[in-house]
Formats: C-alpha cells, sequence, structure tokens
C-alpha cells in the first residue's frame, strides 16, 4: 500500500491518494489512523503543494484535532488554488465547503 500511495503522490494524482490513504488508515487497525493520514497529506503537500482536496483534507484533519491556525494556513492556500483553477468541478465541490468551514479565509 506505501508504494502504490508513493507512487499516487509522484504522479500529482491528489483523488487516488485521497482515496488510498483513507483504506491505509482504515487498514491500519483499530479505526482511521490519524497520524498516519497526516503523514501521509505532508508527504503529498511536499511534492504538489497546490492540491486543493489534499490542502482542505489536511485543514480539516487539523481543525479536528485542534490545530487552529495550521487548519486556517490550509485553508488560506486551498481557497488560493481554488480561485486561480480553471476546474469548474473543483470550484463546484470545494469553494463552498472551504467558505462555510472557515469564512475569514475569503476575506
Amino acid at each position: 500500500m506505501e508504494r502504490l500511495i508513493a507512487e499516487t503522490i509522484r504522479e500529482g494524482d491528489g483523488s487516488t491518494a485521497l482515496v488510498l490513504i483513507g483504506h491505509a488508515a482504515l487498514l491500519n487497525g483499530g479505526g482511521i489512523d490519524r497520524s498516519l493520514v497526516k503523514h501521509y497529506y505532508e508527504q503529498f503537500l511536499t511534492s504538489n503543494p497546490d492540491n486543493a482536496r489534499v490542502l482542505y483534507e489536511s485543514a480539516d484533519l487539523a481543525m479536528e484535532d485542534g490545530q487552529f491556525e495550521i487548519a486556517k494556513q490550509h485553508a488560506k492556500r486551498c481557497h488560493r488554488t481554488i480561485l486561480k483553477s480553471d476546474d469548474a468541478k473543483l470550484k463546484s465541490d470545494l469553494l463552498d465547503l472551504v467558505r462555510e468551514r472557515w469564512p475569514d479565509v475569503a476575506e
């Protein structure tokens, strides 16, 4: 699984990486391993720093862990990335979610 996740990260395939990261975290036993998910998100963002979906998930995870400033940083980067994107689906899927969860990042 690790090799497959690394391959999707190298290829910049955010959608597949998110699915595989979720599966890996669940297969690790005993529910979702949040530290493993965080590790994979950080690894992904090192190679693909402007992937809005991974930025959103990273912000969400940080928020749930009480890391509010980190969550806000990821949310701001996500918002900027979405606004720069020509991907209509990305905008329709994520823009409202970001604005709803972090209304101050759009200011």
